[in-house]
């Protein structure tokens, strides 16, 4: 909340109430929190957005953390080759085994989700 608070954006966090008490990795943990600073970083600079929703789904031993925005979108060529944000999230991902899916619809906005296990 306090990386959004000097914006004007709207957002939601949803993350579960029994986050504190799961054990994670503090790599894992390390690089999803950097990942998510990334990401707001380019919906800050880049998507026009007005609102923002963060959630985090723990299930098992495995993990999901959805950010999405109703920004300007990514143009195909920008998510497959990346810039150096998008690239710097999926090293991030691939150090800690998991992977990073990115859906946007220009002028609709974006889906990024990181996913991956606890181990």
């Amino acid at each position: 909340t306090k990386f959004l608070e000097d914006t004007d954006l709207q957002y939601t966090i949803d993350f579960p109430d029994d986050l504190l008490k799961t054990s994670i990795n503090p790599e894992l943990r390390r690089n999803l929190f950097l990942v998510l600073k990334e990401a707001l970083n380019n919906i800050i600079k880049y998507a026009k957005a007005k609102n923002i929703t963060i959630s985090l789904q723990l299930e098992n031993q495995s993990y999901k953390l959805l950010v999405e925005d109703d920004g300007i979108g990514i143009e195909q060529g920008i998510i497959n080759g990346g810039g150096n944000g998008l690239i710097n999230m999926r090293k991030r991902m691939a150090a800690i085994h998991g992977k990073v899916n990115i859906e946007s619809i220009i002028q609709q906005g974006t889906r990024i989700y990181f996913s991956g296990y606890f181990y």
